[in-house]
């Protein structure tokens, strides 16, 4: 059973994808993440090892949210070496707790 998460806190985050949209005509990526400390989300790595319906909720999700006529083709869902680039092009002073192990895992 998952605990209640009180509005306005702040939970340690792992990203571990990136899903690419355009809103509006801009580009309008969504970091995929999961909560760092959630023992049945904890061990995901990347958005590849996710279940097909959890893949399929948050499509579901990015359409309802931008309220689009895309199709959820048109907004691929991209592995974590996909989602570093958008984190540190629009966040440079964002620092990502365990990057030397996400650097290691990708072959950097």
């Amino acid at each position: 059973m998952q605990a209640p998460v009180v509005p306005m806190s702040f939970l340690r985050a792992k990203p571990i994808g990136v899903m690419q949209m355009i809103d509006q005509g801009e580009q309008d990526d969504k970091i995929i993440a999961v909560h760092a400390d959630d023992p049945e989300f904890r061990d995901y790595d990347d958005i590849n090892q996710l279940p097909k319906h959890r893949l399929a909720e948050i499509r579901r999700w990015a359409l309802q949210s931008c309220l689009c006529h895309a199709s959820t083709a048109a907004m691929p869902l991209k592995a974590l070496g996909g989602a570093l680039p958008v984190i540190l092009c629009f966040h440079p002073t964002y620092k990502f707790i365990h990057a030397a192990q996400t650097a290691q895992k990708l072959g950097s």
